[in-house]
């Protein structure tokens, strides 16, 4: 999710690794243009020469198509002493005649293994193929290193050990200059009185998947809810980017919040953090899910956010320990939310402090150490036990 393998690569390279990134030519395309990795630092330059030009597409008709090339496959795996992949690099090993050293899924129930029924016989024969090659490159897959215990589960029905560990999510760099149009943003964060920010994509009355249902009206009716109630002098910045974008503004105008309200262009996730700082509270997804790349840049920035985590997802998950959010699950409790951190400035900074302490203790270099034990594991032939790493977060 959200090119982490790009933040993956960088803190082990820090750590003394000689790592490289391999993008799939699909990667960055269409709606996930924005997760490419020129826009996630400042400078491309110093790390362009580990990254690679694409090679293989992920998954679909092209990936099954390099059956007929496995030669070529294997000679990009034979370059490097360890493999670790995401997406159809499971499926790809299996057909270069490899294992694969270290698989980290993106999806909850691990990608190109399941698919909805189809009438189309090309697809289902096709979609077959795909999750056959998969299933086989799993199975040969050394180490699986998998977040959520719905997906473990899964893996485990198939005979799949899992190690619970989560991946490096953000890899902050100090920007050598910041250009125009960001500052003038940060200049019109400044002149308001107290910020509200939530850099989601608008999804919650046109898309079909809970997981991409952000409940930005929630936020939008909570902050309408604290504007009228509580007379707060706050402005709510959003960014003009999802399905439901005209539906969010339909909806501020029928609530008649518009001067309240301020819509930002779409920004990279490099000049997101760099807003950070003018931010006095974060709003995330309140769909009841995990928090993604929004909720973690937040946290690695001390920005106390509004979240709706469920209980029933929280014990899914099996977390030991959470960072403190404002976990709300109502209009009513995000209104709330938002004028307790409006009232007690002290208490707000508090938790977005802890927060970030909890980000650093959770994520970031001590995260990457781990992966750099596993890869020594790999190359001295270390058997690792079903579980090895037991971090506080999960």
């Amino acid at each position: 999710m959200n090119n982490n393998f790009f933040s993956m690569m960088r803190y082990l390279r820090d750590l003394g690794v000689d790592a490289y990134l391999i993008p799939y030519t699909t990667d960055g395309k269409s709606t996930l243009s924005h997760f490419i990795p020129e826009n996630d630092t400042w400078d491309f330059s110093k790390w362009s020469p580990y990254v690679l030009n694409p090679i293989l597409p992920n998954g679909r008709i092209r990936g099954l198509l390099s059956f007929f090339h496995r030669g070529r496959i294997k000679e990009v795996f034979d370059n490097y002493d360890v493999i670790i992949g995401t997406g159809f690099a499971p499926a790809y090993a299996y057909m270069a005649g490899r294992s694969l050293d270290i698989f980290i899924p993106y999806s909850f129930r691990g990608e190109f293994l399941h698919y909805p029924k189809t009438s189309n016989f090309f697809n289902a024969i096709s979609r077959w193929i795909q999750s056959y090659c998969q299933l086989q490159g799993l199975n040969r897959t050394k180490i699986i290193c998998g977040i959520d215990h719905k997906e473990r589960i899964h893996f485990k029905k198939n005979g799949l050990k899992i190690h619970s560990l989560p991946i490096p999510m953000l890899y902050y760099e100090e920007p050598t200059s910041i250009p125009h149009h960001l500052v003038k943003t940060m200049k019109c964060m400044q002149k308001s009185n107290f910020v509200v920010f939530s850099h989601l994509t608008h999804g919650w009355k046109n898309q079909g998947f809970k997981s991409d249902i952000k409940r930005n009206d929630l936020l939008i009716q909570g902050f309408a809810e604290c504007v009228r109630d509580y007379g707060i002098d706050a402005t709510l910045f959003l960014i003009e980017v999802g399905f439901d974008v005209q539906a969010s503004k339909d909806l501020i105008e029928k609530l008649g919040i518009g001067d309240h309200v301020q819509w930002l262009p779409r920004f990279s996730r490099k000049e997101i953090l760099e807003l950070l700082p003018y931010v006095n509270i974060g709003g995330n997804a309140l769909s009841g899910l995990f928090w993604g790349g929004s909720g973690w840049e937040f946290l690695m920035k001390g920005v106390p956010m509004i979240h709706n985590l469920s209980n029933a997802y929280e014990s899914d998950h099996g977390l030991d320990s959470l960072p403190p959010f404002y976990n709300v699950s109502s209009i009513r409790e995000i209104s709330e939310a938002i004028y307790e951190a409006y009232t007690n400035e002290e208490k707000n900074k508090a938790i977005g402090s802890e927060a970030k302490q909890w980000f650093n203790a959770n994520q970031g270099y001590g995260l990457a150490k781990t992966y750099v034990k596993l890869i020594d594991s790999i190359l001295n032939k270390v058997v690792l036990p079903e579980v090895t790493y037991n971090y506080t977060f999960w």
